[in-house]
């Protein structure tokens, strides 16, 4: 990718010497010059190559961050949907979907079917964590070492047995 991005910016020169041959390559800029009149001087300016450089910045590094950023939000919009769904379903039913002649008796499975979708939806709250760690690099490092560190604490005290 490297290549195709700075393709138009590079050249390659070969110079050859009695015994040896060097090989360069060079970054070639338009390079405008103008006179500063206050500083009585002839100033160049590499306005090209500063916008390049910043557009490849932006591009390489800030555009992947972006994209894992909004992969997150998009699961943690998803998860909140799914679990706050069924609490919305039963209090829909409750308003709308029994029949008005049951005397506004709602049936037996409903007080059941509230109590678990409550759970649910209340438990997405405690997936949102696990949701940010996930995507965090540096949590899920921290949290492998956590989980390998019986097992390494193990292999160290079977080699301190062993006799050299």
């Amino acid at each position: 990718m490297s290549h195709i991005i700075g393709a138009h910016t590079v050249s390659h020169r070969l110079r050859s010497w009695h015994d040896f041959t060097e090989s360069r390559c060079i970054e070639t800029w338009p390079t405008p010059r103008f006179w500063h009149s206050r500083r009585k001087q002839c100033v160049t300016s590499n306005t090209y190559k500063q916008l390049y450089y910043s557009m490849v910045t932006i591009a390489l590094f800030f555009i992947p961050v972006l994209v894992m950023a909004v992969k997150m939000v998009c699961l943690v919009l998803l998860v909140f949907v799914i679990s706050w769904m069924p609490l919305q379903i039963i209090v829909l039913y409750s308003q709308f979907g029994h029949s008005s002649h049951d005397s506004g008796e709602l049936p037996q499975w409903f007080s059941w079917l509230s109590y678990v979708s409550h759970f649910i939806a209340y438990g997405s709250s405690a997936i949102n964590p696990i949701i940010y760690g996930g995507f965090n690099q540096n949590f899920r490092h921290a949290f492998q070492g956590h989980q390998s560190f019986g097992t390494n604490m193990t292999a160290i005290k079977t080699n301190c047995n062993h006799k050299f």
